[in-house]
């Protein structure tokens, strides 16, 4: 994944696609691919030339090359179609996360930037049935980390207006950070799309009080 410019100064458009889901080890609780597709994510944003591709949620835990090359594919075209061509209503990028603060009543209130219609959970892309999730910190998509240092399962509600999401941990405490499907392959793969089908990338933010 190369984001330099050109040799003639000029920008240049580029699609940076996230590695798909894999169990590139045997530990479930492994996240050297996670960490990888964060800092996808921290280039390709910082980058007003770049866009991000997700395909966490089309991975095989047991192939490397997902056979799913339709989404892929087909996500790849919308983001050229919003940033090279500029076309009319293209939907180029899902959701990003911008902001974590931390509420009075211990939950987080996490927001988003590019919501465009709105983001959802949902088990699937297809949206259908909607998600409560909650778990523990080896098989939850949603985690908060606590002032003990460990992290833990959340349960997410997304509010009216459909643009942020209120994270609440499984245990009582002071949340400092929180972060979303960080593992190799997740056990809740695409749990959180934005209304244009498009996922949100795997993330971690620190949290601020309000």
């Amino acid at each position: 994944m190369v984001l330099n410019d050109n040799a003639l100064g000029m920008p240049v458009e580029k699609r940076a696609v996230q590695l798909a889901g894999y169990q590139y080890a045997s530990d479930k609780t492994k996240r050297a691919a996670g960490d990888i597709r964060s800092a996808q994510a921290r280039v390709a944003n910082r980058d007003g030339n770049a866009t991000l591709v997700v395909t966490l949620d089309i991975g095989d835990n047991a192939y490397i090359h997902p056979a799913n090359k339709y989404d892929a594919g087909h996500r790849t075209a919308q983001a050229a179609m919003g940033l090279c061509y500029g076309s009319a209503g293209a939907i180029s990028a899902p959701p990003l996360p911008s902001k974590a603060t931390r509420n009075a009543d211990g939950s987080v209130l996490l927001s988003f930037s590019n919501v465009g219609q709105g983001i959802k959970l949902a088990k699937n892309k297809d949206l259908n049935p909607p998600l409560t999730l909650s778990g523990n910190s080896t098989t939850a998509s949603f985690e908060a980390l606590l002032s003990d240092s460990k992290w833990y399962g959340v349960k997410a509600t997304l509010n009216a207006n459909a643009s942020a999401l209120t994270l609440v941990p499984n245990k009582k405490g002071t949340v400092r950070a929180v972060r979303y499907n960080s593992y190799n392959f997740p056990a809740v793969m695409g749990a959180l799309y934005g209304k244009n089908n498009l996922p949100v990338a795997p993330f971690y933010l620190s949290v601020f009080s309000s």
